[in-house]
C-alpha cells in the first residue's frame, strides 16, 4: 500500500469507475517525504507527505478522504486513517510549545520529542460524542452544512473542558435541536480523522421539546420513522452508520 497524503486528501489512481492506491510505476513523477514514524503493518510499503499540489501526474487525482474510504474494505480503511493521521501529526508539530525547539523523532522513540527540553509530544485525540436519539419507533436524523445533499446523520459534537461525555450528550441536543433527553446509554466508539476524533456513540430516549435547529450547525433536522429514513451517512464504515443499522436491525 502506497499512501500519500495532502491535508485530509489522499492520493489515487483510477481503475475504470473506482478508485485504488497508486503503484510504484504511478509513483515515478510524484514528490514527497516519506514519513520518519513507520506504520507497522506488512501491507503498508510507503507513507508520505505530498510536497505540491500542483504537481499531480494526469493519471492520479487527490481525493478526500472522507468520500473515498467506501472504495476500501474495513481493515485498509483502518490502515489508512492512521497512515494521514501520522502525516497530519507530524505536520502540525513541527516545534515544541514550551521551548519553542523543534520536535524530532529518534531511533527507538515511536513519537516525538523536543530536542531542548526533551518533552516528547503525543497525536493530538479529542474525544466527541454521537448520539442517536430515538422517539418511539422515529430516530433523530440531521443533516450538518458540510453534509452532500442527500447524506443524513446523528448529532455529535466535541466533548468540552471540565465535562463528562453524557453531559456533552446532552449540551450538544439541547444546543443544537433545543429537545431534552434522557436514558443515556453507551454504543461503542470508533476513532475518526477528521481531523483527530475519538468519537463515542450513545442511544439516548427523548423526553421533551419541539425541535428548534441551530441553523449556524445544521442545515435540517427532524425525527423520522425508521422504516422511512431520508438518506444516511456518506462513509459505509463510519459510526453513525453503524448505529443506524444496528437500530434498523433490532426490527
Amino acid at each position: 500500500m502506497n499512501l500519500i497524503f495532502s491535508g485530509q486528501n489522499i492520493l489515487l489512481a483510477r481503475n475504470k469507475a473506482e478508485f485504488c492506491l497508486p503503484n510504484d510505476v504511478q509513483l515515478e513523477q510524484v514528490q514527497y517525504q516519506v514519513s520518519p514514524i513507520l506504520v507497522d503493518n506488512p501491507k503498508v510499503t510507503l507513507v508520505a507527505r505530498l510536497l505540491s499540489d500542483n504537481n499531480v501526474p494526469a493519471d492520479l487525482e487527490l481525493v478526500n478522504l472522507r468520500y473515498v474510504l467506501n472504495n476500501f474494505a474495513p481493515d485498509q480503511a483502518q490502515i489508512i486513517i492512521y497512515a494521514q493521521q501520522i502525516i497530519h501529526y507530524l505536520e502540525q508539530h513541527k516545534f515544541c510549545s514550551v521551548c519553542g525547539s523543534q520536535l524530532v523523532k529518534t531511533s527507538g522513540m515511536k513519537w516525538l520529542h523536543c530536542v531542548n527540553c526533551q518533552r516528547e509530544v503525543y497525536p493530538t485525540i479529542s474525544p466527541a460524542m454521537i448520539v442517536a436519539v430515538r422517539r418511539g419507533n422515529e430516530l433523530l436524523m440531521a443533516q450538518a452544512h458540510h453534509y452532500a445533499a442527500n447524506s443524513w446523520g446523528l448529532l455529535a459534537g466535541y466533548a468540552e473542558v471540565g465535562e463528562s461525555l453524557e453531559d456533552c450528550v446532552r449540551r450538544e441536543v439541547f444546543e443544537e435541536v433545543g429537545i431534552e433527553i434522557d436514558t443515556i446509554r453507551y454504543w461503542g466508539s470508533q476513532y475518526w480523522p477528521f481531523p483527530h476524533s475519538l468519537m463515542v456513540g450513545f442511544i439516548a430516549d427523548y423526553v421533551s421539546g419541539d425541535i428548534v435547529i441551530d441553523h449556524n450547525e445544521l442545515r435540517y433536522a427532524a425525527f423520522y420513522s425508521i422504516d422511512d429514513l431520508p438518506g444516511l451517512p456518506a462513509a459505509k464504515t463510519s459510526i453513525a452508520q453503524r448505529m443506524i443499522d444496528s437500530i434498523l436491525n433490532e426490527k
